[in-house]
This record gives C-alpha cells, structure tokens and sequence, in this order.
C-alpha cells in the first residue's frame, strides 16, 4: 500500500510539471507554429494526459487490463512528453545561442517543421535500435572450469499488456540458435509485478535449457505471487538470497533478492544466509542492481552477472547512470573477478535507445 500511494504522488507531481513545462514552452516557443495549431495542441495533449494518468493512478489499485493497459500507454507518453520538452528547450537555448552570431536561420513555422522533423527522425531510429536485439559476446579464461560453458544473460524484460511476448520470442529464438549451457537472467520480469501478465511467459514453456533469474526492482512492486506463476509456466528457477550447485555444469548459482527487500541487512549479512557452498569449481553470483566488486573481495564468486541500469537508454544519460550505480554496463574486472552488466533485452518507459542496443549477451567461459 505505501508503494501505491507513492507511486501515487509522485505520478501527480510528474505530470504537473511536465504539463506545466509543456505549456510554457509552447506559448513561450509558439512563433515556431501557427496559433491554430498551437492551440489544438495544448488542448490534446492537456487532455490526453488527464485521461492516461488517471489510468495510471488507478491501476495501482485495481489491476483490470484496461487500466493497466492505459497505465503502459501513459507511461510511455508522460516519457514522449519530456523528450519534446527537451527538445523545445534546446531549440529556445540554441536559439539564444544563435542570436549571438551571424548566421541567418528559419524562422516562424520553418523552424518548427525542421525542429520537429530532426525529433521525428532520432525517435524513429530510437524505435529501431530497441526493437532490433544486439547479440553481445565476452570471453573469460579460467582454471575453474574443467571444459568450456556457454551463459546466456538477459534482464529487463519489463513486461506489459502494450508489447508483451516480442522480446520474449527473441530469447526463445536465440536459445534455439545459441544452445547454450545455462541461462541467467538478472531481474524486471515487469514494470510491476502483476498474476495476469506473468501469463505471457508461457512463451518460454518447453524450453529444456536450466534456467535461474532474481528478482529486480520492479518485481518487488505489486503481486509477489507473479514470479511464482512464472516458475509453474516455464524452467526458470528464482533465487532469493540462496545458492544452488548444478554438478553437472561444475557451477554454484548464488542469487540475491533486489536490494529493496534486503530489510536493512548490509550485504555482508545477505551474502551469509545465502548458503554458499563449497564443492562447485565455478561460482557466479546473480544480482540485479550491479555490485562492485571491490565490496565481494571476501566474497568466494568468479563472475557477477546483473542487469537495471538499460544503459541509461540514451548515450548520454549513460555516464550518469554509472555515477550512481557501482557499474554502468559491460565488462568489470577486480583480481580473479569478473562482473558483466548487461543493457537489458527491453527498455524502461519509451522504446527508444540511442547510441545503446537492446541485447542478450553470451559468456564464454574458457578453460585456460
């Protein structure tokens, strides 16, 4: 109930000031459109999103998939919202800029239309770069192992009732296409947790390959029944602060929840009640949120998979992404330890990623 009615409040303010910017802008920028227009405009996109945040407020409290569906479609337009924001922003700060020199550029409705079509352009091709899922491959060379493995890890799947199973196929594809050893996926099964929408992960039934995911942050939020409606519909096993060891892969698993539900423990004391074995040659921990691993010194892993951080989406919100997580995303290494932190197979509010890919990434771990 405290995660709704914050949720709540902070979906409010979100779109008081995002409404609040967009119409200052546009009456501020309105030379760049005629008055008709800029007046139709104002009203739809007023009205649009009274009418998809309200969805949005209310699916915290009543699951029906219209509301959820409206809740998904608000989302992504409180998201298109603040990019044109931006976008207005920039052009009136360039402007300025411009003003200072002498070079002579459209002006009035000209203006407008080039502003609005370079945003055209970038968004189509943002859609693309998150529609098309990249194949990233890594390689790390150890002793632990007595014959090569193949990994497979994905996360962020964010799930919802707008664009359900199209990621979810892909995996299936490249499982097909890959056959890898183990598949591990590190977190946000959805934008929230929810009994009914878990049911687009049948999909994945029949899969013979293992596969392990934890929780993400997302996960946390709504029906925690939801995850365990996935693992009756498909092979994928949750680890919650827990450790498992596949003999016949030589691995020990150790999956850790999301470290909102942590409860006030320090990692020390998560990685204690996890049962870490001896007696796999091999150890990975799972995590969505990364961890550095100058914090697991002590910890007996080889490699740290983990997901959350999309790579901020966009280019340049990547770099603060990384400042305030331990790892932005890649390849990390510390001593004998390894981390990768995957982009994620989908994105968080808007399908768009520019300079950034959807991905699914395959470890090969080699015998030295």
């Amino acid at each position: 109930m405290f995660n709704s009615f914050w949720m709540l409040g902070a979906l409010t303010l979100m779109t008081l000031l995002l409404t609040t910017a967009l119409y200052y802008i546009i009456t501020r920028r309105s030379h760049l459109f005629n008055a008709s227009f800029t007046s139709k405009f104002t009203f739809l996109i007023s009205f649009l999103i009274t009418l998809l945040v309200l969805g949005m407020m209310i699916s915290q409290f009543n699951e029906h998939k219209l509301f959820s569906l409206l809740s998904s479609i608000g989302s992504r337009l409180l998201m298109l919202i603040l990019i044109v924001t931006l976008l207005l922003a920039l052009e009136q700060l360039l402007s300025f800029l411009v003003s200072f020199t002498p070079l002579n550029l459209p002006q009035g409705p000209a203006r407008g239309r080039i502003t609005f079509s370079i945003f055209l352009l970038l968004f189509a091709y943002g859609v693309h770069q998150a529609l098309t899922t990249k194949l990233t491959e890594t390689t790390i060379i150890t002793d632990n192992i007595p014959h090569d493995l193949k990994i497979m890890l994905v996360a962020d799947f964010h799930v919802d009732d707008l664009i359900a199973t199209l990621h979810l196929q892909e995996l299936k594809k490249q499982i097909a296409l890959q056959s890898p050893d183990i598949v591990l996926i590190a977190g946000d099964f959805f934008n929230k947790a929810d009994v009914r929408q878990a049911n687009y992960y049948a999909v994945l039934s029949g899969i013979q390959v293992p596969m392990y995911a934890v929780e993400g942050n997302h996960d946390t939020m709504g029906k925690q029944l939801a995850l365990r409606h996935i693992e009756d519909l498909t092979p994928i096993k949750f680890l919650y602060n827990e450790s498992v060891i596949l003999p016949e892969l030589n691995l020990q698993l150790i999956g850790l929840k999301e470290a909102g539900q942590w409860r006030n423990s320090t990692l020390d004391n998560v990685l204690a009640t996890s049962n870490i074995q001896t007696g796999a040659t091999f150890n990975i921990l799972m995590t969505h949120q990364p961890i550095s691993l100058k914090k697991l010194t002590n910890v007996p892993i080889d490699l740290e998979v983990a997901g959350h951080t999309h790579r901020g989406q966009i280019r340049g919100v990547s770099y603060l992404v990384a400042l305030v997580n331990d790892y932005g995303y890649g390849k990390y290494t510390e001593k004998n330890k390894t981390a990768f932190v995957t982009q994620g197979i989908w994105t968080r509010g808007l399908p768009v990623r520019l300079g950034t890919r959807s991905e699914i990434v395959i470890i090969h771990l080699q015998k030295r």
